[in-house]
C-alpha cells in the first residue's frame, strides 16, 4: 500500500526554510499565508519588491495577489532603467502563477527570469542559479521531470559556484535537485544530491549565529524530513527513523506543537514506523497528524495525504477493513469542482484498490478494485514517467486483479511491465520488485506453467536472501520472511508439478 510521501502537494516538498532565493518550494501544502511565496527581500537595493496588502497576505489570497503583482511586473518592465529592477517581482510571479495553478504562465516567468538574469549578471551569477531552480519548480509542476531535474542541476552548481558549497541557498538547490531526482525514479543521484545538502546544511549549522540558527532551523528540518521519506520510499526505515525523530523535534521547538509543519513531521515519522512494525506508535503520530491538519483548516491535499496515510498504518497493522473505510472517508470528501492533485488522487485509488484485492471472495469488492486501479493507471501514466515507483506498483496490482478476473492475456503484459519496470528502476533486491515477481510466479503456476514459474521463484528467494543479510535487515525482515515463505511454498509446488509430468 502506497503512502503518499512525495510529489505535488505531499509531505515531502519543502517550505524554502533555508530564505532560499530561488523560493522553489511552492508545492508544500498547508495554510501558508501569501507571504511564504513572495521573495523576502529584494536581492539588491535596486530591486523592486512586491507589494501586497497585509490582509491579502494574511487570508492568503493567491488569485488577488498574483493579480496586484502582475501589474507591478508590468510597470516596473515599462519604467525600471534596468530589467533586473524587476527579478524579484518576476519570482514572485512563478510562484503565484503555480498557487493558482497556471503552470505553463509560470514557467514563461521563470524564463524570462533566466534570460534577463543571463544579460545583466553573467551566466555564472547567483541571478541565474535563482532562476534555474524557478525552472525547475515550473517544469515539474508541469510534470516535465526531466526538464525539472536538469534545471535544478544547472542551479544547484550555479549556486555552489557563485556563493559555496555549503550557504543556505546551495543547500536548498541540492535537496530540490534531490527531489527532482527521485521524481525521476533516479535512486543514486537522489541520494547523492541529499548526502551533499545534509553535509553542508550541518556545516553551515556548526558556523552559525544564535540568530542564523533559529532562521534556519525549520529549514533544517524539512531537509532532515524529506530525507527521511526518501531512505523510507527505498526500503531503509530503520536508517530513516533518527531523521524524522529530530526533524519533528526541531520543528516542534521551533514552531509549536500545532504548526503545519508539525503535521508534516508526525506523518513522516508515523509512516517509517508503519513500516518498522511499530503500528500503535504509528497511528498515535498519524492520528495526530490529520488533527493538525483539520485544526489548520489545510487544503484539501493535505487533508486527502492525512487521510491516506493513515490508511497506510491501519492496513499494515491488518486492518483492512479499518484502511478501506479510511480511504472511502477521503474520496467522499471530494467535491466535484474541487480541484484535487491528480497523483495524490491516483494514489488514494491505487491504495483502495489494493485493499480490496485482499477481499477474496468477494466479486463485487474484485471488480472495484479493478476500476479503481484502472483509473490510478490512466492517471500515472499521463503524469509520470515510465520507471517511477508508483506506475510500477499499479501496473503490478491491476496485474492481480486481472488475472483474478480471468483477463489473463492483460495480466500477463502488466505483470511482464512492472516486473521489467521495478528491476529497472528499483533494483533486484528491492521489496516492491520481489513481490511482483512472486505474483508473476504465482500466476505462472495457476496457469499451469510451472516452468515459467519456478527459476522466478529461485531468483526471488537468492534476492531475498541477500535483503536479509543486507546493510538495514531489521527494517523489514518479518515482512521479508512472510515473502520467502510464501516463495518457498510456491517452488516446492512447482517443483512437484514438474515432477509428476
Amino acid at each position: 500500500m502506497r503512502a503518499q510521501a512525495g510529489g505535488s502537494g505531499t509531505d515531502t516538498s519543502r517550505a524554502s526554510g533555508w530564505h532560499s532565493a530561488a523560493a522553489h518550494a511552492v508545492r508544500c501544502i498547508g495554510a501558508l499565508a501569501l507571504a511564504a511565496v513572495l521573495p523576502a527581500q529584494a536581492q539588491t537595493a535596486a530591486r523592486v519588491p512586491p507589494s501586497v496588502p497585509a490582509e491579502i497576505v494574511a487570508a492568503g489570497d493567491f488569485a488577488t495577489g498574483h493579480r496586484l503583482v502582475g501589474q507591478q511586473l508590468a510597470t516596473c518592465l515599462q519604467t525600471a532603467p534596468r530589467a533586473d529592477a524587476c527579478l524579484d517581482l518576476i519570482h514572485a510571479m512563478v510562484n503565484l502563477s503555480l498557487r493558482i495553478g497556471r503552470t505553463g504562465e509560470a514557467e514563461a516567468h521563470a524564463r524570462r527570469a533566466l534570460t534577463i538574469a543571463q544579460a545583466t549578471a553573467g551566466p555564472d551569477s547567483r541571478d541565474v542559479a535563482r532562476a534555474q531552480l524557478a525552472l525547475a519548480t515550473a517544469l515539474g509542476a508541469a510534470n516535465q521531470l526531466r526538464a525539472a531535474y536538469d534545471a535544478a542541476r544547472r542551479g544547484a552548481a550555479g549556486y555552489q559556484a557563485a556563493l559555496g558549497a555549503d550557504h543556505p541557498d546551495t543547500v536548498d538547490a541540492h535537496a530540490a535537485t534531490a527531489e527532482a531526482a527521485w521524481a525521476l525514479g533516479l535512486i543514486e543521484p537522489a541520494s547523492r544530491s541529499y548526502k551533499t545538502a545534509i553535509e553542508a546544511a550541518q556545516s553551515n549549522m556548526h558556523r552559525a549565529t544564535v540568530t542564523e540558527w533559529a532562521h534556519q532551523r525549520p529549514g533544517f528540518a524539512r531537509l532532515y524530513n524529506d530525507y527521511a521519506n526518501f531512505l523510507r520510499e527505498i526500503g531503509y526505515p530503520a536508517a530513516a527513523e533518527p531523521f524524522a525523530r529530530e526533524a519533528a523535534r526541531i520543528w516542534r521547538d521551533a514552531l509549536g506543537p500545532d504548526h503545519p509543519d508539525m503535521a508534516v513531521g508526525h506523518s513522516s515519522y508515523g509512516l517509517i514506523l508503519t513500516d518498522l512494525r511499530r503500528h500503535d506508535e504509528a497511528a498515535l503520530y498519524l492520528r495526530e497528524s490529520l488533527r493538525i491538519r483539520r485544526l489548520n483548516r489545510q487544503s484539501p491535499d493535505a487533508l486527502l495525504t492525512g487521510y491516506n496515510n493513515l490508511a497506510v498504518a491501519l492496513d499494515t497493522a491488518g486492518d483492512r477493513a479499518g484502511a478501506v473505510a479510511t480511504l472511502r472517508a477521503a474520496l467522499a470528501l471530494i467535491a466535484p469542482d474541487a480541484r484535487v492533485d491528480p497523483l495524490l488522487l491516483a494514489t488514494l485509488r491505487a491504495n483502495l484498490g489494493g485493499n480490496l484485492l485482499g477481499d477474496l471472495r468477494a466479486e463485487g469488492a474484485l471488480r472495484e478494485a479493478a476500476t479503481q486501479l484502472e483509473l490510478a493507471r490512466a492517471a500515472q501514466l499521463r503524469l509520470l514517467p515510465p520507471a517511477h515507483p508508483d506506475r510500477i506498483a499499479s501496473a503490478g496490482k491491476l496485474a492481480s486483479a486481472y488475472a483474478r478476473l480471468g483477463r489473463r492475456g492483460e495480466a500477463a503484459a502488466l505483470f511482464d511491465e512492472a516486473l521489467a519496470g521495478a528491476r529497472t528502476a528499483l533494483g533486484v533486491h528491492h521489496v516492491q520488485t520481489l513481490r511482483i515477481q512472486l505474483n508473476l510466479a504465482h500466476f505462472h503456476l495457476d496457469g499451469g506453467r510451472a516452468e515459467a514459474a519456478r527459476p522466478l521463484y529461485r531468483t526471488a528467494q537468492r534476492a531475498l536472501l541477500a535483503r536479509l543479510t543486507g546493510p538495514d535487515p531489521a527494517g523489514a525482515s518479518r515482512a521479508d520472511l512472510r515473502e520467502f515463505r510464501d516463495g518457498f511454498a510456491g517452488q516446492v509446488e512447482a517443483a512437484w508439478t514438474l515432477a509428476r509430468r
